[in-house]
C-alpha cells in the first residue's frame, strides 16, 4: 500500500515537472518570437526613410550666417518631438529650436496629419559665418532622419500691381468678359466671418475698405502685434483682393468680402532680402496653432528658395 502511494506521488511529481518544462518552453518561445518581431519592426522603420534632398549652397549667396534650418524625415518626425540626441556632439551647434512646435490640445486640431507631418528645426551656430553654415550643412544632411539641411535664405515680395482706390465698376478682373464672374458666386456666398484667412506678407494697413474684416495677427520680425504695413503696402493690396468690403466711397471689393483677415507680418525692413525662411515658418506655424483656415503668400521666390515651404 505504501509502495503504491509512493509511486502515485512520484508520477504526480513527474507530470508536474513535465508540465512546468512545457510551460517554460512555450514562454521562452513566445519571448524569442516577440523579440525577433521587434527586431524586424525596428529594421523596417530604419528602412522607411524619404529620399534625402541635397542642398546646393555657396558662400556668395545671401543668407543668415548665424543658423541653419533642418527638415526632419516624416518617418522620424512627431508633434513636439525632441531630436537633440541626433545632433549631440556637433561642435557647430549652440542651440536647437523646433519651429513647428504645436501648442494647445493636439487632439482637437483635426487638421493635423501626423502621417505627413515634418518637423522644421532651427539650429543656431556658436560662431556666425557663412563658411560655418556650409560646413554644418555638410555634416548634418548626412545624419539619419534628416531629410534636408539648408540655409535660412531671404526672399522678396513682388511689387503691388495696383493702388487701392479704384471703384468697383473699374475692377474688370471680377466681372465681364475678362473677369472671373464673381457676381454669380456672390448669389450663393460672399464668404463667412467664421473663416479666417492668414495673409503672410508685409502686414495690413488700417484701411477703410478692410477695417471691418481685419482681426489681430502678429509681426514675426519684431515679435509684437503691430502689423500696420507702414512701408511696403503689398500685404494691404493682397488683403484687398481677398476681402475688401466695398463699404467705403471707393467701393473696392474683394472676392470674399465677409471673411476675417489676419495679418502675419514677416517683412524685414533692414534685411538685404525682404523676409527670411525662419520668419515664414514661424508665420505658418502660428497659423496652425491659432486655427487659421487658409493662409496665403504672394512672394517672388526662386525654386530653391521654396524648398522649406514644400516640406511643411
Amino acid at each position: 500500500m505504501n509502495y503504491n502511494k509512493t509511486l502515485q506521488k512520484l508520477n504526480s511529481f513527474i507530470i508536474c515537472a513535465l508540465l512546468f518544462i512545457i510551460l517554460v518552453t512555450i514562454c521562452l518561445s513566445m519571448d524569442i518570437f516577440i523579440f525577433a518581431k521587434a527586431d524586424i519592426v525596428e529594421i523596417d522603420n530604419e528602412n522607411l526613410r524619404e529620399e534625402k534632398i541635397n542642398n546646393q549652397i555657396n558662400i556668395d549667396q545671401e543668407y543668415d550666417d548665424s543658423c541653419i534650418l533642418v527638415a526632419m524625415d516624416k518617418y522620424v518626425s512627431g508633434f513636439n518631438k525632441k531630436h537633440d540626441e541626433k545632433f549631440k556632439g556637433i561642435s557647430f551647434i549652440d542651440s536647437i529650436e523646433d519651429l513647428t512646435s504645436i501648442t494647445g490640445d493636439i487632439e482637437n486640431k483635426k487638421y493635423l496629419n501626423e502621417g505627413s507631418f515634418r518637423q522644421i528645426l532651427k539650429l543656431d551656430l556658436k560662431d556666425a559665418s557663412k563658411q560655418n553654415v556650409i560646413d554644418a550643412i555638410d555634416i548634418i544632411e548626412d545624419i539619419d532622419g534628416v531629410l534636408w539641411a539648408g540655409e535660412n535664405r531671404y526672399g522678396s515680395f513682388a511689387e503691388a500691381a495696383a493702388e487701392s482706390g479704384s471703384l468697383y465698376s473699374e475692377q474688370w478682373g471680377l466681372k465681364g468678359y475678362s473677369g472671373i464672374n464673381i457676381e454669380s458666386v456672390w448669389e450663393h456666398t460672399r464668404g463667412s466671418k467664421s473663416v479666417k484667412v492668414g495673409i503672410i506678407d508685409s502686414g495690413i494697413a488700417d484701411h477703410e475698405d478692410l477695417r471691418d474684416n481685419v482681426i489681430p495677427g502678429w509681426d514675426f520680425v519684431n515679435d509684437n502685434d503691430l502689423t500696420s504695413d507702414d512701408i511696403l503696402g503689398h500685404g494691404t493690396h493682397v488683403a484687398g483682393i481677398i476681402g475688401a468690403t466695398g463699404k467705403s466711397e471707393n467701393g473696392v471689393m474683394g472676392v470674399c468680402p465677409e471673411v476675417q483677415l489676419i495679418p502675419l507680418q514677416i517683412y524685414e525692413k533692414s534685411a538685404e532680402g525682404d523676409f527670411s525662411g525662419q520668419g515664414l515658418i514661424a508665420a505658418i506655424n502660428w497659423a496652425t496653432n491659432n486655427n487659421v483656415d487658409i493662409i496665403t503668400l504672394a512672394a517672388d521666390m526662386k525654386e530653391r528658395d521654396t524648398k522649406v515651404i514644400e516640406l511643411l
